[in-house]
């Protein structure tokens, strides 16, 4: 509690979740990090539920690739799947 800002209710509250995104983001990442003084909480934030978004889109394509029986639409699907996968990495290291 002491690496709290304290100086108003509301800096405070902004510490709060500043802490909460970086444990979420530690999710992706693998690191808890606050991020830099600079970052605001909102863009962090923004970025994390972009990657979230992602990997959603990621488990839709994984349900349809289990359902689909035509092996060129297997194959399709699962170049879709290898591009998200690589646009969430993209995404996750501006976290």
């Amino acid at each position: 509690f002491k690496a709290l800002p304290q100086t108003n209710l509301y800096a405070l509250y902004c510490g709060y979740i500043e802490r909460v995104i970086a444990h979420q983001c530690a999710r992706f990442s693998g690191q808890y990090n606050l991020g830099a003084p600079v970052t605001d909480w909102r863009i962090r934030r923004d970025r994390l539920a972009e990657c979230r978004k992602i990997e959603e889109n990621i488990s839709q394509l994984r349900r349809d690739l289990k359902a689909e029986t035509q092996f060129n639409r297997q194959v399709e699907l699962n170049m879709r799947i290898k591009a998200a996968e690589k646009e969430l990495a993209l995404a996750v290291v501006s976290l």
